[in-house]
């Protein structure tokens, strides 16, 4: 049995009406809600266990029928799956995320006429979000009308001007229907607004089959940050050149990061050359004019009082010396 991939199961496994309730203590929650847990720990089966004594009680409960189609799609029981949520819109045509889901599901199986008729439905009944255009762009594009969907993403970009997940997701869609020049165009915007974008389009599978082809390369390997004026720098140099996404340099400095006991991000944006990461400060590792391994950190001047950012850096600078030090023992 095929089940849908994992990015259509974040449409179809969530539920506008219903949220996932919060951990408290208190009265177990409903069957429902307990059902849409279920769904977002990705566990079909138990969602549909939870489902059938409820559906059995009431069969024409609407958001019940989305529940278990969810959770059928999720098993790659599209057949039924699609029953149920045809079933549920038939009983409440307001359910917005029941046509969410038709339309992911006829994503799926390349019904593009039909996933366009399901997100027009959505539109419809909240006509002022974003996504109508991203969804809506997105099937063009898989339908092969370049030019409609570059419509749908512009209209998308222009109530988003400013997201850096708005110009990835166009990018991405446009780097998963072979659109080389489009999705870097779309993606250099993203990482204007957000560095760290290329750091994800450089893990995402929808950018891998065109990771060599122009302008990838270049765009990938650059740092273009220049950091605002308002920022506060800190950089310390050692004996040790920086020695690549395997070397030790920054293999002493993920150790200071884990060492240190504060939040990260465990993505490493690393090129033969230099590498930026993300805790507390961002820190980039590279080799300075003289030959030098050098590590830079930085943060907003508000991030932390004068005496406390010295103390923070200092201490780190010395973990990443301590880490080198063990690393040559």
């Amino acid at each position: 049995m095929r089940r849908l991939p994992p990015t259509l199961l974040l449409l179809l496994a969530s539920s506008a009406a219903l949220a996932a309730p919060p951990k408290t203590a208190g009265p177990a929650p409903s069957p429902l809600a307990a059902a849409e847990e279920r769904l977002h720990a990705e566990d079909p089966e138990g969602a549909l266990a939870l489902l059938a004594p409820h559906l059995r009680k009431q069969p024409d409960d609407a958001q019940a029928l989305l529940l278990r189609g969810s959770a059928r799609c999720m098993n790659g029981e599209t057949a039924a799956c699609r029953a149920d949520l045809e079933r549920a819109v038939a009983l409440d045509p307001g359910m917005r995320q029941g046509w969410l889901n038709l339309g992911a599901l006829a994503v799926a199986e390349k019904r593009w006429p039909d996933a366009l008729a399901a997100f027009g439905r959505a539109e419809q009944l909240a006509p002022g979000l974003a996504e109508n255009d991203l969804n809506a762009g997105a099937v063009h594009l898989m339908e092969g009308d370049l030019a409609a969907a570059s419509r749908r993403f512009e209209s998308f970009l222009a109530r988003e001007p400013r997201s850096a997940d708005a110009f990835y997701r166009v990018a991405a869609n446009y780097a998963l229907a072979g659109y080389a020049a489009l999705a870097a165009r779309a993606l250099e915007h993203a990482i204007a607004l957000d560095e760290r974008s290329r750091v994800r389009a450089r893990l995402d599978p929808n950018f891998e089959p065109m990771l060599d082809q122009p302008p990838f390369p270049a765009l990938f390997a650059q740092d273009r940050r220049t950091l605002p004026p308002d920022h506060v720098v800190a950089r310390r140099e050692y004996g040790r050149a920086y020695d690549g996404p395997e070397g030790k340099l920054l293999g002493a400095v993920l150790d200071a990061v884990q060492l240190s006991g504060r939040p990260f991000d465990p993505r490493v944006d690393a090129t033969p050359d230099w590498a930026v990461l993300w805790s507390e400060f961002r820190i980039r590792v590279g080799t300075n004019a003289a030959g030098r391994g050098e590590v830079e950190l930085s943060a907003p001047a508000t991030a932390f009082p004068p005496a406390e950012w010295q103390r923070r850096t200092e201490a780190f600078f010395q973990t990443v010396a301590r880490q080198l030090a063990l690393g040559e023992r």
